[in-house]
């Protein structure tokens, strides 16, 4: 059984988190990950399987949270999605346990610190009591969580220290998460998204908006869109190496990484076709 919804983002089993400040884009970068994963895409590069999803809102409405997915390109009635703002419940993790739906995989859960008892993200063993909680819940539910919460507020020409101990409240928190994401907003625009994992290397990603709301990888876009255009010159039939097209990556500027994920967004696509291993064969969709 795999043990990552997403290899190297997401691990199973264990309460994972996004946290940035209001505004910097969590939930729109986080939302075309779910739908993905839902539908067995590819996540960042990475392979996944269909995955039922649950989207708990605590601190807007289910018809707000619905409009962002549908901004973004998603149908949201794709996806079961609950919100706190509707109706009278305390917020508790065994709310969300009750209303989840039978066979649920993963629960992300917006504004997840709402869930601690009486909202005490700051004192250190209400934390931890939450993250037992948390394990008590998935066990219950058969649900993994994960969630978006905010990061500490920063003075003015502070840097923002990328540490999994910045998230807003107890220092627990990086005690009870796995992966912490960590989305900070640039001074020229853009986000630096710099993923935390538990027991890896940290990796850094820079981020903005494209036209259509989307975050997007930046210096990078540029030489997506110029290998698109180079795959589309070559005829349908042809043999492509993945070295060759690691070597065209790397002429227009593109990390190995980012390379390896449009390799997998094009095969996803059906415009690469996967011969064997380090062999694709151009398609007549290009």
């Amino acid at each position: 059984m795999a043990k990552h919804h997403v290899e190297g983002l997401w691990p199973k089993r264990r309460l994972n988190l996004i946290a940035g400040a209001s505004g910097a884009g969590k939930t729109r970068w986080t939302i075309p990950q779910l739908f993905a994963l839902q539908a067995g895409q590819s996540v960042m590069g990475k392979p996944t399987v269909p995955t039922r999803i649950a989207y708990v809102a605590c601190d807007r409405t289910s018809e707000d949270a619905k409009d962002t997915m549908s901004d973004l390109g998603h149908d949201a009635s794709k996806m079961f999605v609950f919100s706190f703002m509707d109706n009278e419940m305390e917020w508790s993790l065994q709310k969300v346990v009750e209303v989840l739906p039978l066979g649920t995989q993963l629960t992300f859960v917006e504004a997840i610190g709402a869930l601690v008892r009486e909202g005490r993200i700051n004192e250190y063993h209400e934390v931890l009591r939450f993250g037992r909680n948390v394990n008590k819940s998935m066990r219950q539910s058969g649900s993994d969580f994960m969630g978006s919460t905010h990061t500490p507020k920063l003075k003015r020409d502070e840097e923002f220290k990328h540490t999994r101990e910045n998230v807003l409240g107890s220092a627990a928190w990086a005690g009870i998460a796995a992966t912490i994401i960590l989305l900070d907003e640039m001074s020229t625009g853009q986000r630096a998204v710099t993923i935390l994992p538990r027991d890896a290397e940290p990796q850094k990603l820079i981020y903005e908006f494209d036209q259509t709301g989307h975050l997007v990888e930046c210096c990078q876009s540029v030489g997506r869109f110029l290998m698109d255009r180079w795959l589309s010159k070559i005829d349908p039939g042809t043999d492509l190496l993945t070295t060759f097209i690691m070597d065209a990556g790397e002429r227009f500027k593109l990390s190995r990484s980012t390379t390896y994920r449009w390799i997998a967004e094009k095969e996803e696509e059906g415009r690469l076709i996967k011969v064997s291993h380090g062999l694709y064969k151009v398609s007549h969709k290009t």
